[in-house]
């Protein structure tokens, strides 16, 4: 198993996608499926720049395209991706991945884990019932993030201003092709607005 922060990994793309731009790599994938959607997308952040001077270069371009493409696949729930890494052996010299981007990971179990101060259960209830990504569901970070901030608002609007969400930890199990996500709530005490009486003159 591993653990991921989920916004460590959109960040990890985002960083790798910009370095890739500087590389020249052609990319095979090998899935029985076919490569998925986003194969363009790889291919375009790894394309439009000239081959490199030496073998020993492209070797290391290709490297650091893997990583672009791992954190990629990654942002679309693949956690489990087998690259390999080869080198063109004449002139014009140029990286080459093989890509099998594995299963699409999906949820096994998505919970809260509450802090020091606990909500009511039917408010417990109600944050469940309001949730709208549900066991099954692909395990994708960016929409995990989205429910993070959605849930946010559920509970404001239970009556707990003070609420904060972690963001959610994603616990992946390879051999399962499954992952765990937690989201760590710290409700803070609920605001019950009592009777309201204006005096007048």
């Amino acid at each position: 198993m591993s653990a991921h922060k989920l916004s460590n990994l959109l960040v990890a793309f985002s960083a790798l996608a910009s370095a890739a731009t500087a590389q020249s790599v052609a990319v095979e994938f090998t899935n029985e499926t076919g490569p998925g959607e986003f194969a363009s997308e790889i291919e375009s952040s790894l394309n439009n720049i000239p081959p490199a001077d030496s073998r020993l270069e492209a070797r290391r371009k290709a490297r650091r395209a893997a990583g672009t493409a791992t954190a990629l696949l990654n942002s679309y729930g693949y956690f489990d991706p087998q690259i390999e890494i080869g080198v063109t052996d004449s002139e014009p010299f140029q990286g080459r991945l093989r890509i099998n981007t594995g299963p699409q990971f999906t949820l096994s179990d998505l919970h809260f884990e509450y802090g020091d101060t606990q909500p009511t259960t039917e408010d417990k209830n109600a944050a469940n019932e309001a949730r709208t990504i549900k066991v099954g569901n692909p395990a994708i970070p960016e929409l995990l993030l989205v429910e993070q901030k959605r849930l946010l608002r559920v509970f404001r609007d239970l009556g707990y201003a003070d609420v904060s969400i972690s963001q959610p930890d994603l616990l992946a199990d390879r051999d399962a092709g499954t992952a765990r996500v937690t989201y760590r709530v710290e409700t803070g005490y609920p605001v019950r607005l009592g009777s309201i009486r204006i005096e007048g003159q």
